[in-house]
């Protein structure tokens, strides 16, 4: 009887059944430019007082945080560009710019404002892995 055959893993992280570091990191930066970017995208729209949180406190974090993904939006293309092959914020670019063509194409909803700080923290929170991971 012959013994099982057994397939060679490389090593690094592929051994461990994860993915390449690259490739994660990859991933983790478009992820974060979609979300920040929607984020962003939702706060601008949503202009009018019926589509915004009643209370204060939670119109002026929407706000805060919807011109935070803005920001950050940039400042993680402007990255991408540096540190990253450029094929990826290009990527990452058009991804954005789909899923808010997507998004705006559908209308406004009710529920807009909790999406977007949802996503921008999100985002911001990816965008923090992100970085300390480089």
């Amino acid at each position: 009887m012959r013994p099982p055959l057994r397939r060679r893993l490389p090593p690094g992280p592929a051994r461990a059944g994860g993915r390449g570091g690259a490739e994660q990191a990859m991933q983790i930066y478009f992820l974060a430019l979609v979300a920040l970017s929607l984020g962003a995208v939702i706060e601008a729209r949503c202009s009018t007082p019926g589509l915004r949180p009643e209370a204060e406190a939670a119109d002026r974090a929407f706000h805060i945080l919807g011109r935070g993904a803005f920001a950050f939006w940039l400042v993680l293309l402007a990255w991408g560009f540096w540190k990253l092959p450029w094929m990826q914020p290009v990527a990452g670019l058009m991804g954005s710019l789909a899923a808010n063509a997507l998004l705006v194409g559908g209308g406004a909803r009710p529920y807009w404002p909790g999406l977007s700080m949802g996503l921008s923290l999100g985002g911001l929170f990816l965008t923090a892995m992100l970085m300390m991971a480089r």
